[in-house]
């Protein structure tokens, strides 16, 4: 436009319509295919919401646990989720919150800090040896450092300070016992 001596805004709006030809002469080129590949209707928000998401694959546990930034997902069923357990989750990080995919449907979850999570549920076969280890009373071995001491230094189970033995007591103070 400076080549052509355009100054204000009036000339180059009567200068651009046979720029364009010109410029379109030179570089345009003939499409490969002649369907028009450009999409009839815009997606909606929602769906455009989880195109522009970031995602994730992860493996569902048997508890329908997965991990996740430092923070476990735990899938909620109303019904037992055999089918789900080792199942492939996709993960859809959005700008208003995460969401999860089981075969294109989103799921419900709860939330835990990968530290203070529940205790991971016993499974029906080890059940009874995991009652039995928690019921059984532990023994020291004969050689364990509690067992060296004499039985006059260990405080008796009523009180937490050692009692004084009645030979080292004077008769004033026995009697005063």
């Amino acid at each position: 436009m400076r080549l052509a001596g355009i100054n204000d805004i009036a000339t180059a709006n009567a200068w651009l319509p046979g720029f364009i030809k010109k410029h379109n002469r030179r570089f345009a080129v003939a499409p490969a295919s002649p369907i028009d590949a450009h999409r009839k209707a815009i997606p909606k928000p929602a769906e455009l919401d989880h195109i522009f998401s970031v995602q994730a694959q992860r493996r569902l546990s048997i508890n329908l646990e997965i991990s996740y930034k430092n923070v476990i997902y735990q899938i909620q069923t109303k019904a037992p989720g055999y089918s789900m357990r080792g199942a492939a989750i996709t993960v859809c990080e959005r700008p208003d919150g995460i969401i999860l995919l089981y075969k294109g449907k989103s799921q419900p979850y709860k939330t835990f800090d990968k530290n203070n999570r529940p205790k991971e549920a016993v499974s029906s076969k080890d059940l009874n040896r995991y009652l039995d280890t928690s019921k059984t009373r532990r023994i020291p071995k004969p050689d364990h450092p509690w067992r060296r001491y004499p039985e006059s230094q260990i405080p008796s189970k009523m009180s937490t300070y050692p009692q004084p033995s009645q030979s080292s007591l004077t008769p004033c103070q026995s009697s005063a016992l």
